[in-house]
């Protein structure tokens, strides 16, 4: 993989775009998740697609790439594709954090029930000869609706590509999801499961359990004019996934030349969390946001946020030179780079090496519990170093009370800085730290840190 800055020039002055803002496994950029079916939850995911409403549209946890959430996902894209420009869909099986197994299809002209087939199929890694060639016999099937009519009816198979019916445990396919019991051994299940071989061809079903099937969406531009904005799409992950630089660079184009949306901004986010765990976020420039804010409107998510560093309770002592050195962490592990706590690691990408080089103008660092952003911090990051921009001056936004944030300061033990204080006492190790002052351990009083090595006061006793 090549990793280039693109430069973009604005009021005629230059900003840096990294055009690797996000590579998700396999994922190819410009894909938005608009449905998810996950094992183990309800029967139910087909009627979801096929008929018109959402699910889970405020619950960010339900939108990542993993079976945290044990029910499905539905946003209003596929509800009306022309409208939402959708060009290409791209349908993946995740086992264990990656994407094992991928479908992509011409979406153009199709109905949300007729793009998946074998005569709009684009690309697979599966011997793509053999899935447009296997034709004809009893049992092949390559549609969503799938085969709900065999055995009287009990079947409930749908997103079924399928080679041929060789009498149940014989059958031989590619994928499936069973969305309710049957008479074979495959559909005796009590929650939607979603199966696919591992082999480069059709080979005995059901195959492997997978976590979860994702349905993406690609969209794309008309000429002088913006795809229609969805009113309940919510980004899967909250950032943009780029990792073509001259499809950037093309799209960049388009939107310099024909449209003007506005800029997003930010707003209540809703997001995992995890303890004390922080996410450490930068502001894309505004010509890559004028696309995708008129292409996936933020809702309730602040738009094109990018994770750069996560902080994880229960994860080994290390978070501080994890940030302060160079170097990254889990930049190859999807899980994690989740909104939760899947991992029980942190996580640090190369962009808060360079700032300046990265183009940051923003940093947002979001404490989550229970699934959701409890509390945030916004910061000014221009002409700001990796350490030194978290603090009082740099604050522009927070759901604290800002004033007692911004003038509580010059007593014993006040803090607000990354370093935060590890010279009170020889163990203390207590970063990002924003403190009001200090009155004997227990009674001390502040707001945020994180607890990186042992030290003398119960809160330090991790």
């Amino acid at each position: 993989m090549t990793v280039r800055i693109l430069k973009i020039r604005f009021n005629g002055t230059k900003k840096s775009v990294p055009n690797k803002i996000r590579l998700e496994g396999k994922v190819h950029s410009w894909w938005e998740l608009v449905y998810k079916v996950v094992t183990g939850a309800p029967f139910g995911a087909h009627a979801l697609l096929i008929n018109n409403g959402t699910r889970n549209t405020n619950n960010l946890a339900a939108q990542q790439l993993t079976n945290q959430v044990l029910d499905h996902y539905k946003s209003d894209v596929m509800d009306d594709m022309h409208i939402n420009s959708v060009t290409k869909i791209r349908v993946s099986y995740y086992l264990g954090g990656v994407e094992v197994k991928y479908f992509v299809f011409d979406a153009v002209g199709a109905t949300k029930t007729d793009w998946f087939s074998r005569s709009r199929l684009l690309e697979t890694n599966y011997d793509i000869t053999a899935l447009t060639t296997a034709v004809g016999k009893s049992g092949e099937y390559f549609s969503i609706a799938g085969d709900t009519v065999s055995g009287g009816g009990a079947l409930k198979r749908h997103f079924y590509v399928n080679e041929g019916y060789y009498g149940c445990e014989g059958d031989q396919g590619w994928v499936l999801v069973v969305d309710g019991p049957g008479p074979c051994l495959m559909d005796q299940v009590s929650t939607t499961t979603v199966y696919f071989v591992n082999t480069a061809s059709f080979s005995l079903t059901p195959g492997v359990t997978a976590d979860f099937m994702a349905v993406f969406v690609e969209r794309g531009i008309c000429s002088g004019t913006s795809p229609a904005p969805s009113s309940t799409t919510v980004p899967s992950n909250g950032y943009l996934l780029i990792n073509e630089t001259e499809k950037l660079e093309k799209k960049i184009t388009e939107i310099k030349t024909n449209l003007t949306v506005p800029v997003n901004t930010t707003s209540q986010y809703l997001r995992d969390k995890v303890g004390a765990f922080i996410r450490v976020i930068y502001h894309i420039n505004q010509a890559v946001l004028q696309y995708v804010s008129s292409q996936r409107p933020s809702g309730k998510v602040h738009s094109w946020w990018e994770l750069v560093y996560k902080v994880v309770t229960g994860a080994p002592f290390g978070a501080h030179a994890l940030l302060i050195n160079n170097g990254t962490r889990n930049t190859n592990n999807l899980a994690a780079q989740q909104l939760t706590n899947q991992v029980l690691d942190h996580y640090k990408s190369d962009v808060m090496d360079d700032m300046h080089t990265n183009g940051v103008t923003k940093i947002r660092v979001s404490y989550y519990l229970g699934g959701i952003e409890v509390k945030y911090f916004v910061f000014d990051a221009v002409g700001a170093t990796k350490t030194d921009w978290f603090s009082r001056s740099r604050l522009l936004e927070t759901n604290y009370d800002i004033t007692a944030l911004t003038t509580a300061v010059g007593k014993s033990g006040e803090y607000f800085s990354i370093a935060g204080d590890t010279v009170s006492a020889v163990a203390i190790k207590r970063h990002f730290y924003i403190n009001e002052g200090y009155y004997g351990c227990e009674n001390d009083q502040g707001w945020v840190l994180v607890v990186d090595g042992p030290g003398p006061c119960l809160m330090d006793q991790v």
